[in-house]
């Protein structure tokens, strides 16, 4: 659970704060901004069942590994790259991150005690409801004092050591 809520606070950051920093952070206009948002939930449509598929045909944590680091790369790139070009980490990083939601829940199922499944998805859905509900003060407190693109940058690479975290865990997936 540690992990699946530290990929997901790039998630929970690009809701709380895409559409602000990419209007004052980047200078990407109105129109393009919901444009670019749009791609993201677009692209999370498509990765969600190519992802379940994946998953159920390829190693589990593997299809892991690879989605949390498109996922933290492409957050990253969306700080760096050119606002014409902006598209690609946006579209890249919603189909990581919409991919990871999916088969969070179905590894999350593969690996629970079936007598505390319940319990368990309880627990899961609470702690990422939290981190939705911190990671926005947070982020904006920074914001204000840093600017955006640190903030953005900074939970890019909060996302990576969640492998880490996987990687401990035991499943007969």
């Amino acid at each position: 659970m540690l992990a699946a809520v530290t990929y997901n606070i790039g998630t929970r950051a690009i809701d709380a704060f895409a559409p602000r920093y990419l209007e004052t952070g980047r200078s990407i206009n109105e129109f393009d901004i919901f444009f670019l948002i749009s791609m993201l939930k677009v692209a999370g449509f498509f990765s969600s069942p190519l992802s379940g598929k994946l998953f159920d045909k390829v190693e589990r944590t593997k299809v892991l590994y690879v989605l949390i680091a498109i996922e933290a790369l492409s957050l990253y790139a969306i700080t760096i790259m050119s606002a014409t070009i902006t598209i690609i980490p946006c579209i890249s990083f919603g189909f990581a991150s919409f991919g990871l939601l999916v088969i969070t829940d179905a590894f999350l199922a593969d690996i629970s005690p079936r007598d505390y499944a319940s319990t368990i998805f309880g627990v899961q859905f609470t702690t990422s409801f939290a981190v939705g509900a911190t990671i926005g003060p947070i982020l904006g407190v920074m914001s204000d004092i840093y600017g955006y693109t640190l903030g953005f940058t900074m939970v890019s690479l909060i996302i990576p050591p969640s492998i880490i975290l996987l990687a401990k865990v035991k499943s007969e997936n």
